[in-house]
Formats: C-alpha cells, sequence, structure tokens
C-alpha cells in the first residue's frame, strides 16, 4: 500500500506540473530605472537632442557707447569775446578773441582749418626807415594752453592756415583763444578777423 501511494503521489505531481506552462519573460520589455518606480519619461531624449545640438558660440556685442569723431566748428563766430583796443584792428599786444565749444570729444590732440582775414592790410616796408615788415604773431591757446603760435604778414593773405598737434587737452568743452603776442611796428598796418566762417577741426 505504501508504494502504490508514493506512485499515486509522483503520477498527480507530474499531472500538476504538466498543466502549468510557464510563462517566458518578455526580451523586449523596457526596464525602469526611475528611483520611484513610476512610468519612464522622456527625459533621456531630451538630454540627447540637447547634446546634439549646436553650441551658439557668438559673442555677445558690448555696447561700447556711439562712436565719437572729429568735431567740426566755426570759430571765430558772433558772440565770441573780444578784447581789441582798436577796433576792428588787431594790431596791439593783447588783443584777443575767445569762444568755447563743446563737442563730444573726451580729448583733443590736434586742430586744423583756417582763421579767415576780413582785411589784412600788412605792409612790406613800413617803419622809420621803410625797412620793417607789418607782422602780427599770434598765440593759439586751447583750455588756457598755449598749443601753438603763427605770424601773419601781407604774403599770408587772408586764410591764415591752422596746423598743430599737442599733448592731449581735456574736453569735451573746449575753449579757443587767437591772442596778439607783440604790439605790430607803427605804420606797419593790422588785420582784422572775419566772422561766422573759418572752421576748425579738433581731433
Amino acid at each position: 500500500m505504501r508504494r502504490l501511494s508514493l506512485v499515486l503521489v509522483a503520477l498527480l505531481g507530474c499531472a500538476t506540473n504538466a498543466g502549468d506552462e510557464p510563462v517566458p519573460a518578455r526580451k523586449d520589455a523596457a526596464l525602469d530605472t526611475r528611483a520611484d518606480g513610476g512610468p519612464e519619461t522622456d527625459d533621456a531624449a531630451d538630454s540627447v537632442a540637447e547634446a546634439d545640438a549646436p553650441l551658439d558660440t557668438t559673442e555677445a556685442a558690448v555696447d561700447t557707447g556711439p562712436e565719437v569723431g572729429p568735431a567740426t566748428f566755426v570759430f571765430p563766430a558772433t558772440g565770441d569775446t573780444k578784447t581789441v583796443k582798436t577796433e576792428p584792428a588787431l594790431w596791439n599786444a593783447g588783443d584777443a578773441i575767445a569762444g568755447s565749444r563743446t563737442t563730444g570729444l573726451a580729448a583733443a590732440t590736434s586742430l586744423t582749418g583756417t582763421w579767415d582775414l576780413a582785411n589784412n592790410d600788412l605792409s612790406n616796408a613800413c617803419g622809420l626807415l621803410g625797412v620793417s615788415v607789418g607782422k602780427v604773431p599770434v598765440d593759439v591757446s586751447l583750455n588756457g594752453t598755449v598749443i601753438g603760435s603763427i605770424t601773419i604778414q601781407k604774403s599770408t593773405g587772408l586764410s591764415v592756415p591752422i596746423a598743430f598737434t599737442f599733448p592731449a587737452v581735456s574736453g569735451p568743452t573746449y575753449t579757443l583763444r587767437y591772442e596778439v603776442k607783440t604790439t605790430v611796428t607803427s605804420g606797419c598796418g593790422s588785420i582784422q578777423t572775419a566772422f561766422d566762417v573759418s572752421k576748425l577741426t579738433l581731433e
């Protein structure tokens, strides 16, 4: 009887195993690697797309403010200060014309242009013995600093060239001054400035 019981138990075990077919694991099932066990998102795909995107290496433009070029203006002009002993002739030491101009220049190192005259009656043969030459020596100053000198004679004509370079003078407002340095020899003539005509350029 005991042997028969063992045989029946063995037969029943085989029958049970035969009816239970194992369920194969899905080989294509995606592994959930999220820490919270929730459904996968597209974060990984987004990361890959960002990695593949080209880097923008364009440098941002730096705003250095508007570019400032040379400053050109009229001098002398109506309204500028005149210190003239014998109006309108310039021939005495100390005769001067001055005026201020506001520009966009933080500093200037050169002045160019012309000083136009309304009259030049200087003589080439004057003085007591007629051997003197009429000359008007003029200092040109910028913000109180003499930046150059010119000597006007009959041969200069009515257009006096101005061209000076100098150590930097701070702006942006500049005061220009023409001043007669020494008195012209008696009888040798004088000059007279024109207004609102001459143009100068600071750089």
